[in-house]
């Protein structure tokens, strides 16, 4: 063996959890189960009463505890967070291949007992392993090949022995083409065992009555050296890296800390595990605690106002989100009460893309042009005409944005017709004859809507080259305008560039927050990767003879991993049932037409004077028995370690340089992690200070709590899809695997077609239409899944809410618009109210200027270039500018713009009383507007 290849492999640590079971137990099922597709297996069909639509199939919260584990140990791995983080190469995000042979060891004390082998993208043949305890996947079967099964399993696991080839070579067998952390597309497919417990995971039917004896090595590699994560990051590094350059970069890049001066070529993921002899868990129901905002943050800044010694909530709450909203706040140094409030009114709504503008742009001149011509060409302007061809230019553009939002539309429309034609082809036992005839809804969308996507995307084409005729002609314009000698003697230069349109608005769906130690994360010592603790994971380095297994006895591993026995680990999955008690008076839900009246918002809400949102009015009645929405989320801890960063941050700043000067703390010492690594003796320095700044104390505490606080929150996913009638969540390819006429395939084909991948929600035709979201809001259920598909329910009778959501006890949403929305305030030209002002100076939206004169109690009027037109007098009659010679009469038909006209005629034909209301008007106006910049102006 001494002349054998050497492969010098990566070991890079994973997390390995255990569940022990002493008897069988039942679990949540996973995401899918693609088994009861239906299909035709060229004899029959089979599942033939089901409906080819993921409402079929994927797991429904609260009703989907079918999966059994048998009694023995379950074995589950999560794989290094480099594996896991795919990258956007224009198509969507890929994700690189994972480790797909993976050797398990079991001992007893160093003695090895048995080896076994799982091979994750193993594929069992159509029609078998069912049985196999195999997890199922979606299969596109090849007809060619006679396969009709739409599905197949995947995984296998197998004994292993040393003198068996590692890893084993491919015989005949059928293997998944790219394994990846994804795996169908499902984005807890690693992580949630009952998707991929034979493929990320291995079960033991091994007695439990000793297994405080056992221990469990992994192993797991590439069977093919292409695929190798590292070895394929390797081959993209630059030829010119020497040693040290290249482990830099695989700690920088991939967070692995690689030991030595030996550059591995190959990586391998290993993880150890030691059966304890009794249960280290407990975690309970009783010792969770719920918040809700508009965010994770919020939620966590309600949570800890409300359990900090200070008693004023409101207060400590808004202290710890300026801090999120800092960034915004720090150029504003007046008004910052009004712009808080309105800048956490924003950061309750997620902006959405709206088109595109066009502008003209003039071009720097060039480093050559020296600074006279530099001034001279600010003062060139493209011709008049310019402005005209960008305004059609705008409101094309806009049109075609129109008609794609509007495509975009009909498709969803399509795509809930066709899940209705699918339920009316295959209804649910005994209620066939409540749903109407199939050929009747597909005669529909035939005729509708497949005659409107078709008729939308001709409309499309025809914006679309209109758009482009325009576009091109203004270029040409622009181009020929640069080319002539002016502009050239000038260094002027003029570009048409696109900038982002006025941009939709959509509220964010309430965050609910989940702390205490019923959610305490176990998280490993000094290592991170998929455990989540740090950032970095301590590798080492094994060289091997080529064909053995990389031999991990002794290797420094993750000292995180945990055993279970038979109780909920660290939660993975928020399930959650709410209810929504919209307003009543003169809601679409009270109304028979089902319209909301036009003054719904003005009759229940008021809005108060500097505020930024609208406040339900005393009295107004709140509907009861409204609509039950459910879903799942996946969890995760990021609100608290923003606002840990975020305290850590400012209170660094706010007091490390007093600190510093006190202890006399080496400046070699300094550095930005310091107050994280020395808070403890920082905290007991600053009370001893006896502090007077109650915003520090708040701070200081609030930090000191998150050291040892767990927090992991999520949204409720798919809510605002709820509201309109619409359910968020997996969907499968459009089509009819038992249609078998031609008219039947052929119509599947137009529909899928049309759709291209516009299936991404499922109509509830049941639930009720709440586009206005308003009322109340009642947490009804909440329910953790773990890693293993344990649950845990949490007692929700006391739930902590935002200021924003909080209305004494209840949890109250402002309204709000549910669907993507914006109001689009754009200024008309001065001098043509059907155009837009643009770039071009020409379409300027300036009519004049108006000054008050408080010396003779009179108005100055100029006109938009600045030229004194005339004045308002004490008696509200029109006199020339002072200096000005002109022959009578003089009148305001010398006021060019009409605009400026007219407002002139309206003050002087209202007479003098106006005209002095008219004055302290406008002196009030100066007096109180925005002074942001306003010292300069004196």
């Amino acid at each position: 063996m001494a002349n054998e290849e050497k492969m010098n492999y990566l070991v890079v640590p994973i997390r390995l959890d255990a569940l022990v079971l002493t008897h069988d137990y039942i679990v949540v099922s996973p995401m899918a189960d693609f088994s009861q597709l239906p299909y035709f297996d060229g004899i029959g069909d089979r599942n033939e009463s089901v409906a080819n639509i993921s409402e079929e199939i994927v797991s429904q919260p609260f009703e989907n505890q079918t999966l059994c584990l048998r009694a023995g140990i379950h074995l589950h791995w999560s794989l290094p967070d480099a594996l896991t983080h795919g990258v956007d190469d224009g198509t969507g995000l890929t994700f690189p291949a994972v480790p797909n042979r993976w050797l398990v060891t079991r001992k007893q004390g160093d003695t090895i007992q048995k080896q076994w082998l799982v091979e994750s993208d193993y594929l069992y043949p159509e029609g078998k392993g069912a049985s196999s305890g195999s997890v199922c996947m979606p299969y596109h079967p090849d007809s060619a090949r006679g396969e009709h099964q739409p599905f197949r399993y995947m995984g296998r696991c197998m004994p292993w022995t040393s003198e068996d080839p590692w890893p084993p070579s491919s015989t005949g067998d059928e293997y998944f083409s790219s394994l990846t952390a994804i795996g169908y597309g499902e984005p807890t497919f690693a992580a949630f065992y009952p998707n991929c417990h034979s493929v990320f995971g291995f079960y033991d039917a091994v007695s439990t009555n000793n297994a405080g004896d056992l221990s469990y090595d992994v192993v797991g590699v590439y069977s093919n050296p292409q695929n190798d994560f590292l070895a394929r990051y390797l081959d993209k590094r630059p030829i010119t890296e020497d040693k040290s350059e290249r482990i830099r970069s695989i700690e920088s890049d991939l967070k692995w800390i690689v030991p030595g001066t030996v550059i591995p070529d190959h990586m391998c993921c290993q993880g150890q595990l030691t059966i304890p002899d009794r249960p280290t868990n407990s975690n309970g129901s009783n010792a969770i605690v719920v918040a809700v905002g508009n965010t994770g943050t919020e939620a966590l800044s309600a949570y800890l106002a409300d359990n900090l010694p200070n008693s004023d909530k409101a207060t400590i709450e808004n202290q710890l989100e300026a801090l999120h909203l800092s960034t915004y706040l720090q150029d504003h140094q007046l008004d910052l009460g009004p712009k808080f409030n309105e800048a956490r009114h924003t950061k309750g709504f997620i902006a959405g893309h709206g088109g595109i503008l066009w502008t003209l742009e003039q071009e720097a001149p060039s480093a050559a042009a020296d600074a006279m011509k530099a001034a001279d060409s600010d003062q060139i302007e493209l011709p008049d005409q310019c402005a005209a061809d960008l305004n059609q230019l705008n409101i094309l553009e806009q049109e075609y944005y129109y008609h794609c939002r509007m495509l975009e539309t009909k498709k969803k429309q399509l795509f809930s017709d066709w899940y209705k034609y699918m339920l009316c082809a295959y209804p649910p036992e005994d209620t066939r004859d409540i749903y109407p005839d199939m050929d009747e809804v597909a005669f529909y969308i035939q005729r509708k809507d497949l005659a409107d996507i078709s008729a939308a995307a001709q409309e499309i084409a025809t914006r679309k080259q209109a758009l482009t005729t325009q576009k091109t002609m203004l270029k040409n314009k622009i181009k020929a305008f640069n080319q002539k000698q002016e502009s050239q003697q000038h260094a002027a230069t003029y570009v048409l560039k696109k900038i982002p349109g006025p941009r939709y608005w959509q509220p964010r769906e309430p965050v609910v927050l989940l702390t205490g130690e019923g959610i305490k994360p176990v998280k490993p010592s000094g290592q991170g990767g998929a455990s989540g603790a740090d950032d970095t994971l301590k590798c080492s380095v094994e060289s091997v003879e080529s064909g053995m297994p990389p031999n991990i006895t002794g290797q420094e591993t993750l000292n995180g991993n945990v055993t279970w026995w038979g109780q909920p680990g660290p939660p993975l999955i928020l399930e959650w049932e709410v209810e929504l008690f919209p307003v009543k008076d003169q809601g679409n839900l009270a109304s028979p037409d089902r319209c909301y009246a036009p003054t719904f918002i003005t009759n229940n809400y008021t809005l108060d004077e500097n505020s930024c949102e609208l406040t339900l009015q005393p009295g107004k009645e709140i509907i009861h028995g409204a609509n039950i929405y459910r879903g799942s989320s996946i969890l995760t801890p990021h609100a608290g370690i923003q606002l840990k960063s975020r305290l850590e941050r400012y209170l660094s700043k706010a007091l490390l340089s007093h600190y510093y000067r006190d202890k006399n703390v080496p400046a070699a010492d300094q550095d930005d992690s310091y107050f994280g690594k020395n808070f403890k003796a920082i905290q007991a320095w600053f009370n001893t200070q006896k502090p007077t700044n109650t915003t520090h104390k708040n701070l200081m505490d609030a930090y000191a709590k998150l050291q040892t606080m767990p927090v992991l929150s999520q949204c409720l996913g798919g809510f605002n899809e709820a509201l309109l009638m619409h359910k968020q969540t997996m969907q499968l390819e459009v089509g009819d695997p038992l249609g078998f006429k031609v008219s039947d395939l052929s119509f599947i084909s137009r529909v899928k077609t049309a759709l291209g991948t516009c299936t991404k929600t499922a109509p509830q035709p049941l639930n009720d239409f709440n586009p206005i979201r308003t009322g109340r809001l009642s947490i009804l259920k909440l329910r953790l899944v773990d890693a293993f598909g344990q649950v845990n329910d949490i007692d929700v009778t006391h739930v902590i809410a935002a200021e924003s959501l909080s209305d004494g006890a209840d949890i109250m949403l402002p309204p709000r618009l549910v669907p993507p929305a914006r109001l689009d305030f754009r200024w008309l030209a001065a001098n043509d109210r059907n155009r837009e002002s643009n770039a071009h100076p020409a379409t300027s939206p300036i009519c004049g200027w108006i000054l008050p004169n408080n010396l003779d109690n009179s108005v100055m009027i100029y006109d938009a270039a600045g030229s004194a037109a005339g004045s308002i007098n004490q008696e509200a009659s029109f006199v020339p500018p002072p200096g000005r010679v002109v022959s009578p009469p003089f009148s305001t038909a010398s006021i060019s713009n009409p605009h400026l006209k007219t407002l002139v005629d309206k003050i002087v034909h209202a007479g003098t009383p106006f005209l002095q209301d008219f004055i302290s008007t406008l002196d009030s106006a100066l007096e109180n507007i925005e002074p942001e910049n306003f010292a300069q102006y004196q």
